[in-house]
């Protein structure tokens, strides 16, 4: 886990398999508590010799419980904002050093990334002998938390500081790493070392021909011939994240989950296969067809099926990829039979994964989620820095009489936000162009004006800094104090300047409350949704004589417009209203041509007497 890795490398998706090994060690993390017969704490923050542990790191390693704890089965590492001792954060680190240690093998975990700038969470090995880098240290995994779709694997070695030398590769997934378990290997044997992701092989050093680039400056070329412990981390900081400051740091989700460690004899383990993930949304809109997949197994053979709904396989269903369609609003489950051939040293395997998908129909009104049930809405939903929690509803009204609500603390946090993640949104610039608009039940007590806003982006681009992977931006202000209301939110600004190519791959739904403020204050939320205004039986409602929107007489070009807008059919003396979405007025007048170079891009109506007519501004 020292220093910058410096060579990257891209490689293929590509599965192979091992002769079969006998499981030596294991940790299932099946207690309460850390076991010190297999873990030992390294506290502190590496001073007075290697102060930020040689990296720069900003943490203090502890033993307490917040920074490190087990439960149902997970080893859970946290990375904790707090001052202890020069340092701004804590972390967690175990390590088998002085307990087990071993001369080759197999050495994988199964993990779970964190999420936000500065979080680095590592599964390495270092020689019982340590003198590093001369003795060597193998990194199965290494992460940045601002890169989430990244790990990496790396070799250190060579002479001391600051001629020491790494070796390293970085693996692209195609999903967010923090948004599930995954498995992370290498196999160690006295002439190579290969890192597998999944138990797809992703990076291969051999002894010889030796294949360190750069080449060894040490007279010990391939130091990986004594035993080694592994060790297990979360640090915050230094040169590996990109060194960013304290305030730069972003805990977006600072948990570093582990769920095994396991240990194999030799080279390889092919222990009983393990069902491989789908990937794919667990939600879908009736009519579409969506593309599930699993990582390609050499000599592998596929079989998918579904069952429920009206779902059925477009095309092939015998390769490691698919694509099905689903006709109504159900529930069907796509499963996959996988079975790898026979060898010399393992018996054929079959194991089988499967995935339940919800199907909705797109409907003008559609809610993304209601707290109600599970049904109808984002399956996952997280916070920065504040807290949330469904409830009963406190303050039910005639605006909302909902049964539950979403009750969220606010934190002091500049920018606290709610995530709401594998949210059906289709295309992004439905809501750019005003086709669908946003929204949501609010409960606030702070005056009205107060700014809520509403941010979409793609969880497979996302990256912890503005505007990575944000598509675009919507805000509302709200009328009320301690009243149930209703906002509908306008565009704002657009975010990421290459958001076209993710615009078909949005699934990401952020809240902020009262953003740009260190407000510490309780919101009640509800009925967030989406309202289709594209089309005439779809018609955005809320406005007086709504209805004449059918009957439009008035045209306004040219739309999209940029400074000026010219209204034509109107009669004379008529008023011309410019209105936002919301109903809000902005501009009454009686001039047929209308200067629009102070309106912000954005959708709006324009209403003269009881005709309306929506145009767009660029």
């Amino acid at each position: 886990m020292k220093k910058i890795i410096s060579t990257l490398l891209v490689l293929a998706n590509v599965a192979a398999y091992s002769q079969c090994n006998q499981l030596v060690w294991s940790d299932e993390f099946n207690g309460n508590s850390i076991d010190l017969t297999k873990w030992a704490f390294q506290n502190g923050d590496g001073c007075p010799s290697l102060c930020g542990w040689g990296n720069g790191e900003l943490q203090t390693y502890t033993n307490n419980a917040k920074n490190t704890s087990v439960a149902n089965g997970i080893l859970t590492m946290t990375a904790v904002k707090e001052t202890v001792g020069g340092s701004s954060f804590t972390g967690s680190k175990l390590r088998t050093l002085g307990l087990h240690a071993w001369k080759y093998g197999r050495f994988e975990a199964r993990m779970k990334m964190p999420l936000g700038r500065g979080l680095w969470p590592a599964f390495w090995m270092l020689s019982t002998n340590n003198q590093w880098p001369t003795t060597g240290e193998i990194d199965i995994m290494e992460y940045r938390g601002d890169k989430p779709t990244q790990t990496n694997a790396t070799l250190h070695y060579g002479l001391p500081s600051p001629n020491n030398r790494n070796d390293g590769s970085v693996y692209n997934y195609t999903q967010n790493l923090s948004d599930a378990f995954h498995v992370y290997a290498a196999e160690w044997d006295e002439n190579q070392i290969k890192w597998y992701f999944d138990n797809v092989l992703i990076k291969t050093e051999t002894k010889t021909p030796n294949s360190l680039n750069p080449a060894s400056n040490s007279t010990n070329v391939w130091p990986w011939n004594t035993e080694f412990y592994m060790i297990l981390n979360l640090a915050v900081g230094g040169l590996y994240t990109g060194s960013p400051t304290v305030s730069q740091v972003e805990l977006t989700k600072p948990t570093f989950e582990v769920d095994y460690v396991r240990v194999y004899s030799g080279t390889g383990s092919n222990p009983a296969l393990t069902p491989p993930a789908i990937v794919g949304s667990s939600r879908m809109f009736s009519g579409e067809t969506k593309s599930f997949s699993v990582q390609q197994i050499i000599g592998a053979t596929y079989n998918w099926t579904v069952s429920g709904g009206m779902a059925s396989i477009i095309g092939s269903s015998n390769g490691n990829t698919v694509l099905v369609k689903n006709t109504s609003e159900s529930i069907f489950n796509l499963i996959l039979t996988i079975t790898t051939p026979a060898t010399s040293q393992c018996p054929s395997q079959s194991v089988q994964s499967s995935l339940a998908v919800s199907t909705f129909n797109n409907n003008c009104t559609f809610s993304f989620n209601n707290f109600e049930t599970n049904g109808n809405e984002a399956t996952t939903i997280a916070e920065t820095n504040g807290t949330s929690v469904i409830q009963n509803n406190p303050f039910s009204s005639v605006t909302n009489n909902s049964q539950k609500v979403l009750k969220y603390v606010r934190s002091p946090n500049q920018y606290d936000l709610i995530f709401l993640d594998n949210t059906l949104l289709k295309n992004g610039s439905e809501y750019e162009n005003g086709s669908f608009v946003f929204e949501l039940d609010i409960y606030s007590p702070k005056p009205a004006g107060t700014p809520i806003e509403i941010q979409i982006g793609s969880s497979s681009t996302w990256a912890a800094a503005w505007p990575t992977g944000r598509h675009s931006v919507y805000k509302a202000l709200t009328t009320k104090t301690n009243q149930w209301e209703t906002l509908r939110f306008v565009l704002s600004q657009t975010a990421d300047p290459n958001r076209a190519q993710f615009d078909t791959k949005v699934d990401r739904l952020l809240v902020l409350l009262n953003p740009n403020s260190t407000a510490s204050d309780t919101y009640y939320l509800d009925n967030l949704k989406r309202i289709s205004i594209s089309n005439t039986t779809c018609l955005l409602t809320g406005f007086e004589d709504f209805d004449s929107y059918l009957s439009t007489k008035i045209s306004v070009f040219p739309s999209p417009a940029k400074d000026v807008i010219t209204i034509k059919g109107l009669r004379e003396n008529e008023t011309i209203t410019i209105l936002h979405l919301d109903g809000t007025i902005l501009l009454e007048t009686q001039s047929h041509r209308i200067d629009l170079s102070s309106f912000s891009s954005g959708i709006y109506f324009i209403k003269v007497e009881n005709q309306r007519v929506k145009f767009i501004k660029e």
